[in-house]
């Protein structure tokens, strides 16, 4: 009887709704036993970057929509204030509703590492589109968005891989079918706001297309970011909560906002018992809050626990795309990889999974965390293993991070799909030749 070895592709995924075969699958990270590993040299994959506990996303839907002053530009300034560096946000656009002023500063915000993602050309149900329909909200918009945004850049320096495209679709109204999903796959998209609500997922989530999400919406004058609406039946969980269940579950989930305008905090709800006419959830009151708005104040309460997450190591921040992609990858390699010294420098070799493969859109850069028995200054990578080459393309776009004090322990981020043997070089005291961010015209 001949062995038939099974190559379970990441793309493979079931939109079809048959019972896909589960993977084996263990999660890593630097506060489990990384941080208090004895053996002198090692190194390891970690499920999320820098050995986090769990992943978070946030993206903001109707960028066109709405005032891009009153409720996109608050967001932005904020994510822009120090200590906020690591928290960077999508938006979700409706591409018809797009002007130049907007598309413009839509260049600069990814430049700086936020994602814009297609949330159609013309905010209507996608369960009711038909082919015409599909293609113009989903490959005409993508196309007008890679036109007027991403194709502009030439490199975001860390923060994308050169080349990027809009790779991620969230449906208008959430409203979504299994058709609708295997169109986006079919169509090249990464992934998809497209699974349950509040339920945090697994770090080895099955299906990009079924990604599970929350709505945020306050119905309650008493809100905090602790809370979810009390009268408000769609609203699941709240801001802050679902950090914890993340972080509890070592899994993934989005949190889905709106508009964030620059509200007092006295003045975001006024006595009118119908919350959809208070401020915050309602145009015509001209303040800058829309549907499920989120004052800046608000959204700050919830960045400040997002910033305590991130540097205690339990939470990492991504991107939509780059949250899957990271995802899909890492799980195609073993958890330990292999360093070995080579003169005064390091070889690192990833082994990947035999029976696992990564369609080419999937493949990104993941975080290895490694002890290199000694201290060092500072260190760089190079793929093709040759410390001369200072060419940027061939270093990791995301700079090590030091993990200890000392200087023995980094995180480096590498795409094992560089080298055809999943290898680089790491070398002491290496000088840093990353990309630098570069944009074609504006």
């Amino acid at each position: 009887m001949k062995k038939v070895l099974l190559i379970i592709c990441f793309v493979a995924f079931n939109i079809a709704g048959h019972t896909q075969n589960s993977l084996i699958f263990n999660w890593r990270g630097y506060n489990g036993d990384l941080i208090n590993r004895n053996d002198s040299v090692w190194a390891v994959v970690t499920t999320w970057r820098d050995g986090a506990i769990g992943a978070y996303s946030i993206v903001l839907d109707d960028f066109g929509v709405i005032s891009f002053n009153k409720s996109v530009k608050p967001a932005w300034d904020l994510s822009k204030e120090a200590g906020f560096e690591k928290i960077k946000l999508s938006w979700g656009i409706v591409t018809k509703q797009m002007n130049d002023e907007n598309w413009n500063n839509a260049v600069i915000m990814v430049s700086q590492g936020h994602e814009m993602v297609n949330h159609a050309m013309t905010h209507t149900d996608a369960t009711l589109w038909n082919e015409k329909d599909l293609k113009y909200n989903i490959n005409d918009a993508n196309d007008l968005i890679n036109k007027r945004v991403y194709e502009i850049i030439h490199s975001s320096g860390e923060y994308f891989a050169k080349g990027k495209r809009c790779e991620f679709f969230v449906y208008p109204y959430d409203s979504f079918n299994k058709s609708t999903h295997e169109y986006l796959n079919k169509s090249g998209f990464v992934g998809a706001r497209g699974g349950e609500r509040a339920i945090v997922m697994k770090a080895n989530f099955p299906d990009p297309f079924r990604i599970n999400f929350d709505a945020h919406y306050i119905s309650n004058r008493d809100w905090t970011p602790d809370s979810k609406s009390k009268r408000w039946p769609n609203m699941h969980i709240g801001l802050n909560e679902a950090i914890d269940k993340i972080i509890e579950a070592k899994g993934y989930m989005i949190r889905e906002l709106h508009s964030v305008p620059d509200i007092p905090d006295n003045a975001w709800f006024d006595e009118d018992n119908n919350y959809e006419n208070w401020p915050i959830n309602n145009a015509n009151k001209g303040m800058g809050g829309t549907w499920g708005g989120l004052t800046k104040n608000q959204l700050r309460v919830h960045f400040e626990y997002l910033k305590k997450k991130i540097e205690s190591k339990e939470l990492a921040i991504y991107t939509l795309s780059e949250a899957v992609k990271y995802s899909f990858t890492v799980r195609a390699f073993e958890n330990e990889a292999v360093l070995t010294a080579s003169g005064q420098n390091w070889i690192i070799k990833l082994n990947k999974k035999p029976d696992v493969c990564v369609e080419d859109k999937y493949k990104e850069e993941i975080s290895v965390i490694v002890d290199l028995g000694v201290a060092v200054e500072q260190l760089s990578v190079a793929y093709d293993r040759n410390h001369l080459n200072t060419n940027e393309d061939n270093s990791p776009r995301i700079k090590p991070r030091r993990m200890d004090d000392s200087g023995r322990i980094w995180s480096i981020s590498i795409n094992p799909f560089k080298s055809a043997d999943h290898t680089a070089l790491l070398i002491r005291d290496g000088k840093w030749f990353g990309q630098d961010i570069k944009i074609n015209n504006l």
